[in-house]
């Protein structure tokens, strides 16, 4: 498991991964395994959250419920789930939105 960036304070933890373009997979699959894995990777490291950063203006539809979709399959069994900010506009006018947590 890689993460891209980490950012710490002396309270919590968070990991972050930047892609280029808007999507974490090519397909549906793809999606779901790279949601997965982000968020068992703050888990075993015990990471308060998760950034998704990318350059684009926002990040797909697709990628947006593959990660709603983790989140709440990780929730009704009882897994931890940390909180997931999407950072979206690098190099141009980044934003900063909270999709859980």
């Amino acid at each position: 498991m890689e993460m891209d960036f980490a950012l710490a304070t002396t309270e919590e933890l968070w990991l972050g991964e930047a892609k280029s373009n808007d999507s974490l997979g090519d397909n549906p699959k793809a999606r779901r395994r790279e949601a997965s894995k982000l968020m068992e990777g703050c888990t075993l490291v015990g990471a308060a959250g998760l950034i998704l950063a990318t350059a684009k203006a926002q990040w797909s539809a697709t990628t947006v419920e593959a990660l709603k979709s983790e989140i709440a399959g990780r929730q009704g069994v009882g897994k931890t789930v940390p909180r997931v900010s999407l950072l979206t506009g690098l190099g141009a006018s980044p934003q900063l939105a909270r999709l859980s947590g």
